[in-house]
């Protein structure tokens, strides 16, 4: 009987760690991947300002299987009131949601559309888009190093609104900022050029 019982556990032993092996195996997976569509849903919502962690988004999963997923360096957020900015989301997160289940996340993004207002709190954003390749690009490399606010959305109205290179600063040069001037110029030559404009949205 103990021998019966013994080859028992080993079989459901065998069977739980092949479904714990196979789970850890599932991928996350781009918000934009076809396979996700119509299996989650979200809502976005500013937590005002505009850097950082400025966005809401809080997910549903609508299924009855576990989903592993990334919010994306690089994805474009776009507001539902032409007056505000989009936000570009520029720290990638991965996160899992679990069968039927919720969860909020807070983006990590900056204004765009330098001459719209800042987003004020409560105001919301469609999940919008991957932004062209260079974008990401740049996005990345803010994605892999540790820069201040003021650096990032320098950056970023450097791309989208050819404001000068020469904005992104900080109080002591580095090698991180020269990489971060580069990706800026390569996605963006109009960029490269002496500062003539650094506002603040309204």
């Amino acid at each position: 009987m103990k021998k019966v019982i013994s080859v028992y556990v080993f079989f459901a032993l065998m069977f739980f760690s092949t479904v714990n092996v196979y789970a850890d195996e599932i991928k996350h997976l781009s918000l934009s991947d076809n396979t996700l569509k119509g299996k989650f849903s979200i809502t976005i919502t500013s937590l005002g300002g505009y850097t950082g962690n400025c966005v809401d988004l809080y997910f549903i999963n609508l299924t009855r299987d576990t989903l592993k997923l990334i919010l994306e360096p690089g994805r474009r957020l776009i507001s539902l009131e032409s007056k505000f900015q989009d936000i570009l989301i520029v720290k990638e997160q991965r996160f899992v949601l679990l069968p039927l289940g919720r969860k909020n996340i807070s983006g990590y993004g900056f204004c765009c559309e330098a001459h719209d207002g800042g987003p004020v709190k409560g105001c919301r954003f469609d999940l919008g888009y991957m932004a062209p390749d260079a974008w990401v690009d740049v996005a990345k490399v803010i994605n892999t190093h540790n820069y201040s606010s003021y650096v990032t959305q320098s950056a970023v109205w450097a791309l989208s609104n050819d404001y000068s290179v020469n904005n992104i600063q900080s109080k002591s040069s580095s090698p991180e900022i020269d990489i971060l001037k580069k990706a800026v110029v390569q996605a963006n030559p109009k960029s490269n050029k002496p500062i003539i404009t650094s506002v603040a949205p309204s």
